[in-house]
């Protein structure tokens, strides 16, 4: 393929219900809508099929005494993804969103652990399952990063490897981290 190519906007938003209890878990809402105003269809790099999730997300952090060890993040979601398909006689495809995960907060090193993916009812490839493992060193105030290795094992034959580095700006007093 040659040229550029315009890619479907995701918007996303999650809405914190309830957090930082003693007993009780953190608990949020997300609701995430999908575009379809990919170009370039014919090179396979969008879909022309809008969607929609919902999704419930739990988590809980466990501080520990070790030195070492700081915390464990223990979180799980679970929700629901529609997005459409040209299929004449299955015009849209429900699934059932889920995931898990674990982080571990090292020294001055977040690690992560999760297991996610959607099952649809078509059953034609409509069933991934992903591992990721995430690295997240404290680098710096304004300076962050990570570096990803995730693995489809079921319905994405994919391996992917990502390094991030990330400079976090403020403007006037005005972080980007409080919008």
């Amino acid at each position: 393929p040659e040229g550029f190519s315009w890619g479907d906007f995701y918007i996303t938003t999650h809405i914190l219900v309830l957090k930082v209890y003693k007993k009780w878990p953190d608990i949020s809402i997300g609701v995430g809508i999908k575009s379809a105003s990919g170009s370039k269809l014919d090179a396979a790099r969008h879909t022309d099929t809008p969607g929609y999730c919902l999704v419930l997300g739990v988590g809980k952090r466990f501080y520990t005494t070790s030195s070492t060890l700081r915390s464990i993040d223990v979180y799980s979601r679970v929700g629901f993804y529609a997005y459409q398909t040209y299929m004449l006689n299955h015009r849209q495809n429900d699934a059932i969103l889920y995931g898990a995960g674990i982080d571990l907060e090292i020294g001055k090193v977040r690690i992560g652990n999760q297991l996610t993916g959607y099952y649809g009812y078509l059953n034609n490839g409509d069933r991934p399952l992903v591992y990721r493992m995430i690295l997240k060193p404290s680098l710096a105030r304004k300076i962050s990063g990570y570096l990803m290795f995730q693995q489809g094992l079921h319905d994405f034959n994919f391996t992917t490897a990502r390094l991030a580095l990330i400079w976090n700006l403020s403007f006037k007093g005005l972080s980007v981290e409080d919008l």
